[in-house]
Parts: structure tokens; sequence; C-alpha cells
């Protein structure tokens, strides 16, 4: 799964950032401060680094000049002069997205930085037996059968696929799920898992486990 690392002081943009790419496939690290993206950078090696410019302490261009490898950078920032851009772009920047921006649009151009260096955003499929998930058709097989699930069942099952016998509370579901700025009744999550059980049979719902006190998790058992 392609790795991309935010870097930003600001919380609300490092969740928002991190919500869409999520919702797009990507695995997602974010870091607070320079000096924590330098250590994560050596760690993760990420396949992208968004990288805000204006930080306390290292700045995002101290950064840049530190990186010991060549990985594609996309600056963001609340600065727009020409000068910025051009200090940017001569530390290899493969671009420069001005504050306030568009999620969606940064998403797009993450995907078309990672085309040139040859990576794919996302995984087309993925094999979870008794789960076969196409991602690109939005469709889920489970055995035999495919049954029909709305945008936000087929979303939920997708993460709880992706993130396999991982216990999730409610507001953790409603984050990565639904998006950070949901403010409506986190009972949501309850009933959208008991439509998706229903939708599952009898044969596999049960993976679909309720952890009391602690919220959900959808359980795989491999055979090694």
């Amino acid at each position: 799964m392609t790795k991309v690392l935010i870097v930003d002081d600001e919380d609300t943009t490092r969740n928002t950032i991190s919500w869409y790419l999520k919702k797009e496939g990507f695995q997602v690290f974010t870091s607070p401060s320079g000096e924590d993206a330098l250590l994560m950078e050596t760690s993760i090696q990420p396949d992208l680094i968004v990288l805000d410019i204006i930080m306390p302490g290292m700045s995002g261009l101290e950064v840049a000049r530190n990186i010991p490898r060549q990985v594609p950078i996309i600056f963001l920032t609340a600065l727009g002069q020409e000068t910025d851009k051009l200090t940017g772009f001569n530390l290899g920047a493969e671009d420069y997205v001005t504050k306030p921006f568009s999620p969606r649009e940064l998403v797009a151009r993450i995907k078309v930085v990672l085309r040139r260096y040859g990576k794919s955003p996302m995984e087309d499929h993925i094999s979870c037996p008794p789960f076969e998930i196409n991602i690109k058709a939005r469709k889920i097989k489970v055995a035999q059968t495919e049954p029909y699930l709305t945008a936000k069942e087929f979303d939920l099952l997708l993460f709880l696929i992706r993130n396999s016998n991982t216990i999730f509370s409610r507001e953790a579901l409603i984050t990565n799920v639904w998006g950070y700025e949901y403010d409506g009744d986190a009972r949501v999550v309850d009933t959208t898992i008991k439509r998706l059980r229903h939708k599952l049979g009898a044969q596999h719902r049960d993976c679909l486990k309720t952890i009391r006190s602690s919220g959900y998790m959808l359980e795989v058992i491999t055979n090694e």
C-alpha cells in the first residue's frame, strides 16, 4: 500500500488530509513537527510527503534539506509569494499547494505525482477470505454471494477488513468512515453494523464482533 507522510502543526489540517487519503486507499502517517517528521521519514520511508513550510521549530524547508534520500514532496503552506514557491521547487518539490485548499484537489495532485514515480495510489483488489473486494467497482463478494451495500456500509466494511482483528470504538469508526466533521448520532455505527450483519448472512455475520465496552472488530481467522 502506498505510504504518505503528512507533516503539519495544525491538527485539523492533518486530520482532514488523512481522512481523504485513507478513503482513497493510502496508508497515512502524520507528524506535527519537522523534527519528528525526519525521524518518521527514516523509519517508515514514505512514498510521498505532504510538508507544511511554516511550523514551530524546524521549518518544512529545513526538513526537505535534511531528508537523506530522494522522496517526492508537495509543500503545503499559507505563503503565496513567488520567492517561497521558487525556494520549494529548488529544494526538489514536486508541487506546491497554498492554504486554504481543496482536500480533493490535493489528493488528485498527490496521485499525479505518484504516477510520475510509478507508484499506484491504491490497490484494486483485496483478498481477505471469505471477503473479496473490488475497490474500483466498490463491490464485495462474501464466499459466492455479492450483497448489495450502501456507500457507508461498503466504506465501513472495507475499513474493518483493512484493519481486521483490531478493535475500534464508535468514535474511531465515525472519524475514519463518516469523517471527523460528522456531528450526528454515534448510534449510526450500531445501525450500520446491524444492517451489515443481516446482509452477510447467517454463515458470516459472526465475523463482525461486538466487543463489550470497547466497540467493534472484524475477526479474520488465518491458517498459518
